[in-house]
């Protein structure tokens, strides 16, 4: 079943793909936290064109899209992830914003589900 969802963003929201690691622990702290607050927990392993892709998310409407469009990972959530994506919403005190670190191949999506943006990083 399809949930019928307006998101606030509608758009690409501003990224920084060099942060540290420093950084991306603080972040990934913030988005495990805000996941453990909720009940609506997300989790998928995608995989694309043979990478595995790990998904974790309070979105239900983000989740819909990302396992609507990609086959699930060989083993599903047994698997070792290639890079995973957290997208929370609800953060409070927090911008929409997008985040990268390379090295641990590691996304972080604050306050946005819009799926353009989580699908093309």
């Amino acid at each position: 079943m399809y949930s019928n969802s307006i998101t606030a963003e509608k758009k690409r929201v501003g990224s920084d793909k060099e942060i540290t690691l420093r950084r991306r622990n603080e972040l990934v702290g913030l988005a495990e936290a805000k996941l453990k607050e909720g009940f609506e927990i997300y989790h998928w392993a995608a995989d694309i064109h043979g990478i595995n892709i790990e998904l974790k998310t309070n979105s239900a409407h983000l989740s819909d899209f990302w396992v609507d469009n990609w086959y699930p990972a060989s083993g599903g959530r047994h698997v070792l992830s290639h890079g995973t994506i957290y997208a929370v919403m609800g953060v409070e005190g927090e911008e929409p914003h997008g985040y990268y670190h390379h090295d641990t191949k590691t996304a972080i999506f604050i306050n946005t589900e819009y799926y353009g943006q989580c699908k093309s990083w």
